[in-house]
């Protein structure tokens, strides 16, 4: 569980067919975090920053393409940045 912006999201893990490809989604409706379980913890760290800015970039209304979402993700994991979820 993670709070963003005072709300409480679950974090899942599941199987890479229910993602199709990727290594994580996120629901605002459900408030659910999904990660593809078979990534390593390194590049689980970086979907889940990924996935958090998502969150933000929609309930802030930011717009943020995934382009800029992936940069985004990939500068905080490199410069250390990590979340307990």
């Amino acid at each position: 569980m993670i709070e963003i912006l005072g709300k409480k999201y679950k974090i899942v893990e599941t199987n890479d067919e229910h993602l199709a490809g990727n290594y994580g989604a996120s629901s605002l409706k459900n408030q659910v975090i999904t990660l593809n379980k078979s990534i390593s913890a390194e590049q689980r760290q970086d979907t889940l920053i990924h996935e958090i800015i998502h969150v933000i970039s929609n309930e802030l209304a930011l717009e943020l393409d995934e382009p800029t979402t992936r940069r985004l993700a990939v500068g905080l994991c490199s410069a250390g940045v990590r979340v307990k979820g």
